[in-house]
């Protein structure tokens, strides 16, 4: 998964089974920086795949890591962020040069392309509501494909790259 933001720059997440690989340009790795005091001065060298240290995501965390919350929360019209859509307008339109549905929501703040097949694969979504950073744009190529993601070669180990995060600073086991 591949996400570009103006406040978060751009990084691209790999997860391979609990592994979880991130490469982020050096906007994306300051932003993360200064949203965590804990990290200052720790940050990974920009554009290398670093493998996130198990110690960073739960189990629940992982499993949202995928497009299956995404697609819910655009189904739920309570949805503060994505109520809208239900609102909003669906028309033909080309994506990649290929034919696709764009969906709008009703302020024009978010807009989605599916694909005109009976499968209606999510393509694309842009995300431009004032004040918000959950989402800018997300694309997802083959979807619900199964596919072999090998794992990044040359990945450095985030586990010895991170600060002790324990608030004294001594060794913890």
């Amino acid at each position: 998964m591949s996400y570009d933001g103006d406040e978060v720059g751009h990084v691209t997440m790999c997860r391979i089974s609990h592994d979880v690989y991130l490469k982020g340009d050096r906007t994306y790795w300051d932003s993360v920086d200064k949203d965590d005091p804990s990290l200052q001065g720790s940050s990974p060298p920009a554009n290398r795949w670093i493998k996130v240290p198990d110690s960073a995501f739960g189990q629940k965390d992982l499993s949202d890591l995928s497009a299956k919350s995404y697609i819910e929360a655009m189904g739920d019209t309570t949805d503060a962020k994505w109520g809208h859509l239900g609102d909003g307008t669906l028309t033909p339109a080309t994506l990649d040069g290929k034919p696709v549905y764009k969906i709008a929501s009703a302020d024009g703040d978010t807009r989605a392309w599916v694909t005109t097949d009976d499968t209606h694969d999510l393509l694309k979504v842009v995300d431009e509501a004032a004040g918000t950073d959950d989402l800018g744009t997300a694309t997802f190529s083959r979807w619900n494909e199964k596919i072999a993601v090998p794992r990044p070669v040359g990945a450095l180990d985030g586990a010895e790259m991170a600060p002790d995060p324990s608030p004294s600073g001594e060794a913890t086991t």
